[in-house]
């Protein structure tokens, strides 16, 4: 047996498997897409046929995102929204004034799937009357009841819905 023939052979038919198993992931990565994009039109229509406008994009991307984790020194006054950004992504601090009080942002080994921007949208229906100014996903952390106190919390996905100067948040992964 020519043993040179066969292992060209062999990885031939390798080479032709992988690309029909990568054809295949891309075609189901593709379909997913559209079935989001599609259901997100839907959702846009159901909401504006209930008089609520959409004036904003509204994201059909779906990423997985890692929690994380942020550590905070003591002193903050309580009360107050802080606002900072991690990888690109708003985080958003209840109970804190000031960013500045923020020591570390990590993150952390867990990884969570995100709900479609769709989901948040139909959420909101019974809460909002007249119009989505904007939908964006944040990090959202509740320091309320911890104002002052150092420690540490967890940041969690959340899709962050804009009407009218108020703010509705909707958890963007499965509970």
């Amino acid at each position: 047996m020519d043993w040179s023939r066969a292992k060209s052979i062999l990885i031939i038919a390798l080479i032709i498997c992988n690309l029909i198993l990568t054809s295949v992931y891309v075609g189901q990565v593709k379909t997913e897409a559209d079935r989001i994009a599609s259901l997100t039109n839907d959702a846009i229509e159901y909401i504006e046929s209930r008089g609520i406008k959409v004036s904003c994009a509204v994201p059909t991307d779906v990423d997985d995102l890692s929690v994380i984790t942020l550590r905070f020194k003591e002193g903050d006054s309580a009360g107050g929204l802080s606002r900072t950004k991690y990888d690109g992504i708003p985080v958003e601090i209840v109970g804190l004034k000031n960013s500045s009080f923020i020591e570390a942002i990590q993150r952390t080994d867990i990884v969570i799937e995100i709900l479609p921007a769709y989901t948040a949208l139909l959420k909101c229906v019974d809460s909002i009357s007249t119009e989505i100014d904007d939908l964006e996903l944040i990090y959202l952390v509740d320091r309320a009841a911890y104002a002052g106190a150092g420690g540490e919390d967890t940041a969690l996905p959340y899709w962050k819905v804009s009407s009218s100067g108020n703010s509705y948040y909707y958890a963007a992964f499965t509970e």
